[in-house]
């Protein structure tokens, strides 16, 4: 039988995480999000009964939002290549175009990759449970706003 009780000192635990939800509300402060994802989700899969979320609704994890931000990739790639129907080998030319001035805002932050195909200077998260099982952002690294000047991938403590 599983229990839905919570482990001892569960409000001290810290985990890393590529894309969280409150990124735009803490590292964006008064910009607008690139897309209507997050109303568009939470309309489609919440609200969820009273009782059963501590947020009121179903929030998109970091799998689903970095999921959105690598089919937007690809539609991007797809605009680069200029063709109506664009191949793999298009799609993979467009890609490696996306960086420096080309680089665009995903909803996990500023997306550019390099000359290997790894993401460049992508945001990475350390969340912090607190009290009633909520979450928040402890610290970051990584550049969240494409066109934000320098990117200092120093980690940012914020709690």
């Amino acid at each position: 039988m599983q229990s839905n009780s919570k482990p001892d000192d569960y409000d001290h635990l810290f985990f890393s995480v590529s894309a969280y939800p409150d990124d735009w509300g803490i590292l964006a402060q008064g910009k607008q999000v690139p897309s209507s994802f997050f109303s568009d989700y939470s309309a489609a899969y919440g609200p969820t009964p009273p009782g059963s979320s501590p947020y009121g609704y179903q929030r998109a994890n970091d799998t689903v939002m970095l999921t959105y931000d690598a089919l937007d990739a690809i539609l991007v790639a797809s605009k680069i290549s200029g063709k109506q129907n664009p191949t793999s080998e298009d799609i993979k030319n467009g890609l490696s175009q996306i960086h420096d001035s080309q680089s665009f805002q995903g909803i996990t932050g500023a997306i550019s990759f390099g000359s290997d195909g790894n993401p460049v200077n992508k945001t990475h998260l350390i969340i912090r449970v607190v009290g009633g099982g909520l979450n928040h952002l402890a610290a970051y690294a990584g550049c969240f706003l494409v066109g934000s000047g320098s990117c200092d991938n120093t980690p940012q403590i914020l709690e």
